[in-house]
């Protein structure tokens, strides 16, 4: 073992004596001082209030960390026989860094890479976006340093205490309140103990980066990672949630080199102020990035490097197909593989979806408010509202963003109005919004128009106009359901017609109750205070879509069409009824552990989509 690894080794290792050090301690002062100042009843009260607690902390994180096993990691392999160019590649690699290979090369939707011997075989794993926006020289200085911590026996060193770590981190979510900050205070020691030999593993890691693509290729390649981590995030909250609503996917390669070249100049700024403002501090890991971009400048200006020919080309001509590989394999990667289709195809349906679910979501509550048949004419009617404040108001709030959240409620069914007649088209973006433009892609000046017949309070130049463009005001609505099958809600640890608990989903299309929920789940959410514990289960559910749901053993379901009424009531407990057609009402009650996504509002006003009276 190397001489920077022995104190966090040390302090790692020596955890569970000073936990018992420490229990040990609390129940001989407890007794002690009892003796002197209270009876036996007030000692062992104290007993089972201050210790018994700490007691069950160890007890439990010692049998999470005995029993904890490293799986193997999730992501897209890139086996040898497919991808034969990458393999000699990483192999290649390895025999300059002396260290084996990795058994497996797996792709992996975030923006870095990393490698891990803990499943008991070496894996390397490989971010998507690198993957899809690097050159083969960015990738080799990336690769190169990966490989280096299984040189350095750094993913190694991480197994040998990987129960430890597990003990340590068990104990400290299990300990309560009482004990918390102790045990939070002897990671954060270990995290400083441990910081000065990873922050060494880093530069040596970075030596090989060096050796392999050259000093000024491996600058790039970390500057190339900031670029790539802002543009994978653009697409994620951007683009990606377009899936859902259009019914099929585009490449996810593809839109993170879309946003990086359609917002160059931005992205640049942004990688410059990330690393002027980066801060480091004594329990970090990693040196600064604008630390090691530094080194690697200076070794650029100190020697002359050997570049391989190949260096400038894409990443992706690694692959078997190249890109085009990438593109039909990372549907693998998302919780659920729609139909390939084309980033145009996907952000005109996206859109056009959008409008026409939020439109079925205003003329539902309309209709659920009794104000209308929740159509066009109905809430161009509402906004001549002559009544104090009116549409914006009754419907927006009194807040600064009123007047633009009212301007968004019309927005919707008067632009899914003019898609359904032709003559308004969606115009793709990769440097902002998307917008809904005139078939020739003149500018509608929607929210203008919009604007002006809310603040007068007067829709007879918007309905003219509309008309002009070939709009039934009259008769133009939305169905319900809006073409498209949505997730509205969810609330979990739910109680019904039938046994224990289970996890409850409602969808534009009906009701979904997915099987019980098993004993060892329903302990741990007991266990636990907040919501967000139970919320990643939750929207990998709704993520999955509700035909998974269905399929799933025991599941049960209660389709829309049938639903002809009901309510939501109750405080302390969340209490839910749908009026079913020719049957008995669907009752539904929350428990003290029930989670709700993204929150009981959200829950209220599912129900009252579910709830009201159809078109």
């Amino acid at each position: 073992m190397k001489q920077n690894r022995v104190v966090p080794t040390l302090v790692l290792w020596l955890f569970p004596v000073v936990a018992v050090a420490l229990l040990t301690g609390v129940v001989l002062g407890i007794v002690v001082l009892g003796a002197q100042l209270w009876d036996g009843d007030a000692t062992w009260g104290l007993v089972r209030w201050v210790a018994v607690p700490l007691a069950a902390a160890l007890v439990l994180g010692v049998v999470a960390a005995i029993r904890h096993k490293p799986e193997p990691a999730e992501g897209l392999e890139l086996t040898a026989t497919e991808h034969p160019a990458l393999w000699a590649e990483v192999e290649q690699l390895a025999a300059s860094a002396k260290t084996a290979p990795p058994a497996r090369i797996l792709v992996v939707p975030e923006a870095n890479a990393s490698v891990t011997e803990m499943a008991g075989c070496r894996e390397l794993e490989i971010g998507l976006p690198l993957l899809a926006t690097f050159t083969i020289g960015q990738l080799r200085s990336v690769l190169a340093h990966e490989l280096g911590h299984f040189a350095g026996g750094d993913t190694a060193n991480d197994a040998r205490d990987l129960r430890r770590l597990v003990l340590l981190e068990g104990v400290q979510e299990r300990s309560g309140l009482l004990w918390r900050w102790f045990f939070a205070a002897y990671a954060w020691i270990y995290a400083v103990a441990a910081a000065p030999s990873a922050r060494a593993a880093e530069r040596r890691a970075d030596d090989l980066s060096v050796l392999a693509a050259g000093p000024q290729t491996a600058a790039e390649s970390f500057r190339a990672l900031l670029r790539a981590e802002l543009a994978w995030e653009i697409a994620s909250e951007q683009y990606v949630p377009l899936f859902e609503m259009a019914g099929r996917r585009a490449p996810l390669g593809e839109a993170v080199r879309r946003v990086i070249s359609s917002n160059r100049a931005d992205l640049e700024e942004s990688v410059k102020e990330i690393l002027v403002e980066q801060r480091a501090t004594i329990t970090d890991s990693h040196p600064p990035l604008r630390e090691r971009i530094a080194r690697f400048e200076a070794a650029a200006a100190g020697a002359s490097y050997f570049v391989r020919t190949d260096a400038d080309r894409p990443a992706t001509d690694l692959l078997a197909s190249g890109a085009s590989w990438l593109d039909v394999a990372e549907g693998q990667l998302l919780p659920l593989d729609r139909p390939l289709s084309t980033w145009d195809e996907v952000i005109t349906a996206g859109v056009h979806g959008g409008a026409l679910a939020h439109a079925d979501d205003m003329g539902a509550s309309l209709r659920a408010l009794k104000l209308g048949d929740g159509g066009l004419d109905n809430v161009l009617t509402l906004v001549e509202d002559p009544a104090e404040g009116g549409f914006v108001q009754r419907f927006c709030g009194d807040d600064q963003d009123a007047r633009q959240d009212a301007i968004k409620a019309v927005w919707s069914p008067v632009v899914a109005a003019l898609l359904a007649t032709g003559v308004a088209r969606v115009q793709p973006s990769w440097s902002g919004p998307s917008e809904v433009v005139a078939h020739d892609g003149f500018r509608l000046e929607l929210d203008e128009r919009i604007g002006t017949a809310i603040d007068e309070r007067d829709t007879a130049g918007l309905r003219d106009w509309l008309t002009g463009c070939g709009v039934d005001v009259v008769a133009a609505r939305v169905a319900s359901g809006g073409g498209v099958e949505r997730w509205l809600a969810a609330a979990s640890h739910m109680t019904g017609p039938w046994e224990g608990r289970r996890d409850v989903h409602l969808w534009s299309t009906g009701i979904l109750a997915l099987p019980k929920l098993d004993k060892a789940t329903v302990k741990a959410n007991k266990e636990e205070f907040s919501d967000e514990h139970q919320h990643p289960r939750l929207y990998q559910a709704a993520e999955e879509g509700v035909e998974a749901g269905k399929l799933l053993s025991g599941s049960l379901w209660w389709d829309a069409a049938i639903i002809t009424g009901g309510d939501v009531t109750g405080l302390a407990k969340i209490k839910l009824r749908f009026d079913l057609e020719n049957a008995e009402p669907l009752r539904l009650v929350s428990t003290l552990e029930t989670a709700t996504v993204e929150s009981p509002e959200d829950v209220g006003a599912a129900v009252q989509y579910l709830t009201a009276p159809k078109t």
